[in-house]
């Protein structure tokens, strides 16, 4: 079997690699950040002083006790640990990891720290020998030296059983949103502080980030519009019939965020591809009657023309919670590169028409187009913003010409993106 690539199906497929490389660029530095935060965060929990006086009891209730009296979440069953008693003990000013080290001594059972969450699973390692005091409290330094990082990372290597590993990654997600969110409301909060401190004027309406970057991927719908540049009736004549394929759009743009309005420069590219039938009539000189039949035939012409574009676009957008509005207009300069498909397929019609010569073919190699757009988005993570939305253009110039007619292509496009929005530096107040 035969596999064929056309041309316009490599370059559909190349933009979306391209919007899906940039996309995932973009999460993967946001999870690696969470993931960062979420592991400093279980080192400081671990670092913290804890006074703990104990009577005795079961290791449930010790857990339990050690929960609330200094806010710290444990997870574990209590069907596992049944039955596992823990001796008296107080400890005064004691490093939580040290404490939770005495505590699982010996018991079959050990922690790890998977953010603000202390899980407890089953560990043979951690059962006394034979060699061992049974009340032995105290941590020697080869013990301290055995100890492994007490902390969850996706990289994990205890031999534990597959259900309670399973358990540990879906806490483990948990704790990366509650990261995400909780690192989001912090920056809000020591930003605000920061600039009440040093005077700082807010870099918009939200006084949040003065920068942004965004790509859209869109489907662009041509509308062909022909406006003639003769008397003749040639669309009539020629039974002429036109259709423009859909392509894909996509673009890329920069700008900066003044109080309600973004404003923002960039690149597209984007081709435009027109499918021609016409009846090709061919004028016999003039005979005696009866005169011959005229021969007709038909033609198909494709058309291709290649466009890099450059916008300059202004929104303004309103945001309520996470939903987010924009709309915007600005102005497309496309430089065009076409196939030059139509050069002289219409100039034997045209000459034998109106018995000249002055037949001719242009083709433009820059043109301007305004658009208006509309999107609708949803705001995540304070930084990131995804939009959906539906763009009209206008083309001002044609981008081919002849003595017959004009054609303008104006268009549809629904598009699909997101924005990352950033700042590189602050300004202070005067």
């Amino acid at each position: 079997m035969k596999f064929t690539f056309r041309e316009k199906d490599v370059s559909k497929l190349g933009c979306f690699l391209v919007f899906f490389f940039i996309s995932f660029i973009t999460l993967s530095q946001s999870l690696t950040e969470d993931s960062q935060f979420v592991n400093k965060f279980s080192e400081s929990v671990l670092e913290r002083n804890i006074t703990f006086s104990w009577s005795g009891g079961s290791l449930a209730d010790a857990l339990n006790k050690i929960g609330a009296e200094n806010e710290i979440k444990f997870s574990f069953s209590n069907s596992t640990i049944a039955g596992i008693k823990i001796p008296a003990n107080n400890f005064s000013s004691t490093k939580f990891s040290d404490l939770l080290f005495q505590i699982f001594k010996n018991t079959g059972f050990n922690y790890v720290l998977v953010g603000r969450i202390v899980a407890v699973y089953k560990d043979e390692k951690n059962l006394p020998s034979k060699y061992e005091i049974p009340d032995s409290t105290a941590i020697t330094p080869q013990e301290k030296k055995q100890t492994y990082n007490q902390v969850y990372t996706p990289a994990f290597t205890q031999e534990i059983p597959w259900r309670e590993r399973k358990i540990l990654k879906r806490l483990y997600r948990e704790e990366l949103r509650w990261a995400a969110r909780y690192r989001r409301q912090r920056e809000n909060r020591d930003t605000i502080n920061s600039e009440k401190e040093k005077g700082y004027k807010p870099l918009n309406k939200d006084g949040d980030f003065l920068y942004f970057i965004s790509t859209d991927l869109g489907l662009r719908a041509n509308i062909l519009k022909y406006q003639s540049n003769s008397q003749l009736h040639w669309k009539e004549d020629l039974l002429w019939k036109s259709k423009s394929e859909t392509n894909v759009y996509p673009t890329l743009l920069f700008g900066i965020n003044i109080k309600a309005f973004m404003i923002g420069a960039g690149l597209g590219f984007q081709n435009i591809t027109i499918h021609n039938t016409f009846r090709d009539i061919k004028k016999e000189p003039p005979k005696p009657p009866p005169a011959p039949a005229q021969e007709n035939s038909n033609l198909y012409i494709t058309e291709r023309y290649s466009l890099i574009s450059i916008p300059i676009s202004i929104t303004y957008s309103k945001c309520r919670k996470n939903l987010w509005l924009g709309v915007g207009s600005g102005i497309r300069f496309n430089i065009v590169n076409g196939n030059e498909a139509m050069r002289n397929k219409l100039k034997k019609y045209y000459n034998d028409s109106t018995a000249t010569k002055t037949y001719f073919d242009e083709y433009k190699k820059l043109t301007p187009e305004l658009f208006v757009d509309v999107a609708l988005g949803y705001k995540w993570r304070k930084r990131f913003l995804f939009t959906g939305g539906l763009t009209y253009t206008h083309s001002l110039n044609p981008i081919y010409e002849n003595a017959l007619y004009r054609l303008n292509a104006n268009a549809i496009v629904f598009k699909a993106g997101f924005y990352y929005r950033f700042n590189l530096f602050r300004r202070s107040a005067r």
